[in-house]
């Protein structure tokens, strides 16, 4: 492991965190939050990217194997990093980050004084997978669109006779919404097919501004805390979000959430319908609009330390209401002294 910054400020008592992936919008998301806690906290950051964003947002920084092509020497910095610098939760955000880590819970826990932010594998890998998800929001009476595999002509040709056109079209694991297609032909579905990896087909439902996304925190003794946002998307991501106050919203993420073996922070996206809610999908990990969150009152990096680092019983945050905007924006560093002088490209 090469560390490229490690500047020592005094802790000055505060709790250190680690947020992985540090050039993801999950863990810009995850950085402002944690700004933004009533507990101090010291933000470690790592990236198998020397040049990811959050490594310079964070107190320390730190570069680290790339999960996806060097699992072992990727968990071997982690246990480093939090060994060295008794790190006492570790909230991860890359995809693949996500599918390693459940394994390690225990482990960094009993050997370390560490938690993960993660759910259990099982957990994990079902939410993960949008059409195990559907298989188990069936199983267990929880509205929401019905869903086909694209690469099941039969049952496809079956699901479009009776539902017709419009369709959204996305790939059956992953978060985001940047590969998420809606398909008005069969012109369209066919272009768009080879493009998604592992595709599956659902029905368009409710409108646009009707779409919602919530913050939920579940705590050990199954109380679970709620925050909900309308939301319109914009390149993958929540674009606008304003505070959502109807009750009814709320219970329904809750008893949603409830219905699952998940803990800790998770995320629920649904569409209001004529037939009310129904879900998109629900993400077992924390969401881009985390930061947004936190602004709102629902910090969910603060709750995860005050329940799972000083032991509290978390209660449900007062939310302030609001709206919020994202927006573009740059960040620029200077050209390194030692840096290489630039090719001159012939024209």
């Amino acid at each position: 492991m090469s560390r490229f910054r490690a500047d020592n400020p005094d802790d000055g008592g505060r709790v250190p965190v680690l947020v992985t992936g540090a050039g993801s919008e999950l863990a810009l998301a995850i950085i402002k939050a944690c700004r933004l806690s009533a507990i101090p906290l010291e933000v470690l950051a790592c990236d198998a990217d020397e040049r990811a964003l959050g490594l310079r947002w964070a107190d320390r920084a730190f570069d680290v194997a790339d999960a996806r092509h060097d699992p072992a020497a990727y968990v071997n910095a982690l246990r480093s990093i939090v060994a060295e610098h008794r790190v006492r939760l570790v909230l991860p955000t890359p995809d693949a980050e996500l599918d390693l880590l459940p394994s390690y819970r225990d482990e960094f826990v009993d050997d370390l004084g560490c938690r993960i932010v993660i759910n259990a594998a099982a957990e994990m890998e079902r939410f993960h997978d949008k059409w195990l998800a559907y298989q188990w929001y069936r199983e267990h009476d929880i509205a929401a669109p019905c869903t086909v595999r694209a690469d099941r002509p039969n049952e496809l040709a079956a699901f479009l006779t009776v539902v017709g056109y419009p369709v959204i079209l996305k790939p059956r694991r992953g978060g985001g919404s940047r590969s998420l297609f809606e398909i008005r032909d069969r012109g369209e579905l066919d272009r768009a097919t080879p493009v998604v990896h592992d595709p599956i087909v659902q029905p368009l439902i409710g409108s646009d501004e009707a779409e919602f996304t919530a913050g939920t925190f579940r705590t050990p003794d199954n109380r679970v805390l709620t925050i909900v946002m309308r939301r319109k998307l914009k390149f993958g991501l929540t674009w606008r979000a304003e505070i959502v106050e109807d009750p009814a919203l709320h219970e329904f993420c809750r008893r949603v959430i409830r219905k699952t073996q998940l803990e800790g922070v998770n995320n629920v996206q649904f569409r209001m319908t004529s037939n009310g809610p129904q879900v998109l999908e629900i993400n077992p990990r924390f969401s881009s609009t985390t930061g947004m969150r936190a602004h709102f009152g629902f910090n969910e990096v603060e709750l995860a330390v005050r329940q799972y680092v000083l032991g509290e019983r978390v209660t449900q945050p007062v939310i302030r209401g609001g709206s919020a905007q994202r927006f573009m924006h740059e960040e620029y560093a200077a050209v390194p002294a030692d840096a290489p002088t630039p090719v001159e490209v012939p024209v």
